[in-house]
């Protein structure tokens, strides 16, 4: 929450740039409460989001009925979360942290709205720890 509310400060001030970091702090939180879903060792704060996405990719490469627990009973909603995941990755999160790009408010507009649905698909049926509600 701390993260979200700084992104709209900055964009209420047309600090697009800055704003975009933020969600991208913000968004570590929902990409590491999915990996905990798979009950494997914790991701430290050093990890990158490619090491994060490795074994959900591998899951989602599994048959439904070869996946880990909630990934096999709800594989719709790891899909889903994880190609949020990889599409805010490769749009926002890289470009902004590797300080490839600079953002407009159309470009800061478009990251807040992909992080918002990223979260309101994970408040489906996850918390911030990765309990997942069925």
């Amino acid at each position: 929450a701390t993260e979200i509310n700084a992104a709209r400060k900055c964009y209420s001030v047309a600090q697009w740039t800055p704003c975009v970091f933020h969600l991208m702090r913000a968004s570590e939180a929902g990409i590491k409460a999915i990996f905990r879903t798979l009950d494997v060792s914790s991701p430290n704060l050093s990890d990158s989001w490619g090491e994060l996405l490795k074994p959900m990719d591998k899951q989602l490469s599994l048959p439904v009925r070869d996946r880990h627990g909630d990934w096999a009973s709800s594989p719709e909603f790891f899909y889903h979360a994880v190609n949020d995941t990889r599409a805010i990755k490769r749009a926002w999160r890289d470009p902004t942290m590797h300080i490839e790009s600079d953002y407009d408010e159309a470009g800061a507009l478009k990251a807040l709205d992909a992080v918002t649905g990223f979260f309101s698909t994970l408040a489906t049926k996850l918390d911030q720890d990765g309990k997942f509600y069925p």
